[in-house]
């Protein structure tokens, strides 16, 4: 199985104080996530006037496909891109920088240009996909964990503001970035990864 590779280049990772909004409340389960929640995440992200808004419903279900909560990945799109507003081509819908294209090894020296997704639709399936199955069931079960792996450079605000969207704007518990879903990936026990060693 060809993973996707974890490469960001954090242009969003500069945002230290974005408006205040009223959280959304609330934790998944694994019976499902809460009620309204994709209308929550659409009003947050009108309130950003982000281009991401309207997609709350996408983020939704694939939150229930994959068990990914939904607020991880908009806060992720957050620290990357404000929300979709500042992509590396306004043309490519990667609201994430998930320069995809490293694991089928054709950047050709353009990641941006290289990666791109169709539609924000596509690029939320995709995010939330290989969140589950590269990230979460490989033990980068934490934003801090995932932020290591992630996010490559410009990356010192990077943990605190996917934090701040997912944990205080948006509501979720970072001690619980996913639940049980249909297709969780592998079906293994997520492990914890094995620390890098430092000369």
């Amino acid at each position: 199985m060809a993973a996707l590779l974890l490469l960001a280049g954090c242009p969003g990772g500069k945002e230290k104080s974005p408006k205040a909004v009223s959280p959304v409340s609330s934790t998944p389960s694994a019976a499902g996530l809460e009620p309204g929640l994709a209308d929550r995440i659409n009003a947050y992200l009108s309130q950003k006037n982000a281009r991401l808004a309207g997609t709350g419903a996408d983020f939704v279900a694939e939150a229930k496909t994959y068990g990914v909560d939904p607020r991880l990945t908009v806060a992720m799109s957050g620290a990357e891109s404000s929300f979709g507003n500042h992509v590396c081509d306004s043309e490519r819908f990667n609201a994430w920088n998930w320069f995809w294209c490293y694991a089928t090894n054709t950047c050709e020296g353009n990641p941006c240009k290289n990666s791109p997704f169709p539609s924000w639709k596509q690029g939320i399936t995709t995010v939330t996909k290989f969140l589950r199955r590269s990230y979460i069931n490989k033990g980068y079960d934490s934003i801090p964990l995932i932020g290591a792996r992630y996010c490559k450079e410009g990356c010192q605000f990077w943990v605190g503001n996917v934090t701040k969207f997912y944990r205080d704007d948006l509501g979720g518990d970072p001690k619980r970035l996913s639940f049980a879903a249909a297709d969780s990936g592998t079906g293994a026990t997520p492990r914890k990864p094995t620390p890098r060693r430092t000369p």
